[in-house]
């Protein structure tokens, strides 16, 4: 005949390896969880730097053609009156050799500095009220947009 005490003892020594063998489960579930909340942690700050990285590639082309702009906006006004020579668009007549030069130096290394500037050229206007405007564009070498900068200002008097 077994004894309540003996009794009790199996109850818990059962009871004890059947929890421990669930708790095993619980474990291996849990980190399991964890392994894809960490994946999906580490996916998410690599999107994020994809991201940046992208941002900082267009914030350089912006640069590019605001310096390229601003180059060639400030040898108009350094030479006033030969500032017709630094427009492109062929509605006026240039008589200083350097100044053609300079251009198409310049026209060069935008083709150089900005993706896909071949293709859409830098446009250089002079108007009647001397307004210089000066529009460069290119395209996203990721995404294929295109990108414009346009600066214009006032040249002599």
């Amino acid at each position: 005949m077994k004894t309540p005490a003996l009794q009790r003892h199996r109850m818990h020594r059962t009871a004890s390896r059947s929890g421990a063998r669930s708790a095993g489960g619980f474990a291996l579930i849990e980190t399991l969880v964890s392994s894809a909340v960490l994946g999906m942690g580490v996916i998410g700050l690599l999107f994020v730097n994809g991201f940046l990285i992208a941002s900082a590639t267009v914030g350089n082309q912006r640069l590019a053609a605001s310096l390229l702009a601003d180059e060639l906006i400030t040898m108009a006004q350094t030479d006033p009156a030969n500032a017709g020579c630094f427009a492109n668009t062929g509605t006026t007549t240039c008589t200083s050799p350097a100044a053609g030069q300079f251009l198409t130096d310049w026209s060069a290394r935008v083709t150089a500095s900005l993706p896909g500037a071949s293709s859409l050229p830098p446009v250089v206007e002079m108007s009647v009220d001397r307004t210089f405007t000066v529009t460069l564009q290119w395209r996203q070498k990721d995404s294929g947009l295109t990108r414009n900068h346009r600066v214009a200002t006032q040249i002599g008097s």
